[in-house]
């Protein structure tokens, strides 16, 4: 599985970032942050593919080709934007999003021959996470 992760690590007790984190684990609240946050991950990668923003782009002959022989090119809205999932794990403070092993993890990790590495999954944003943590500790 190809995945990019975001991890809450190496905190300093004086940080504020760190004492938001401690309330919300305090409040048991953490699994639904990172759940937020996983979620948000797979609708900035479906964004990030459907925007054509991945590099290097495709060449026009490349999708047409692969259009005519499986209908389902990298970046269309067929089965590739719907394998990107997410998971959590509270114990690491850990939000991973991520495709299973195939087609797309192989172009995310370049391990398809004669073609450059294309990241398309992505995270949501440092702005993102502050604000979907602050949402949490004001409910």
């Amino acid at each position: 599985m190809a995945t990019v992760e975001s991890k809450f690590i190496g905190f300093d007790p004086s940080d504020e970032f760190a004492k938001w984190i401690d309330r919300l684990s305090q409040r048991s609240e953490m699994k639904k942050v990172l759940d937020a946050l996983g979620k948000g991950g797979v609708t900035e990668s479906v964004k990030f593919i459907m925007q054509k923003k991945v590099e290097p782009p495709l060449k026009d002959s490349t999708v047409e080709r692969r259009r005519k022989k499986s209908n389902v090119p990298l970046f269309d809205t067929g089965v590739g934007a719907r394998q990107i999932a997410h998971d959590v794990s509270v114990v690491d403070l850990n939000t991973r999003v991520g495709v299973p092993d195939g087609y797309m993890a192989y172009h995310q990790e370049g391990r398809v021959p004669n073609a450059p590495k294309r990241e398309f999954l992505q995270l949501p944003d440092d702005d993102m996470i502050e604000k979907t943590i602050m949402f949490y500790l004001e409910k």
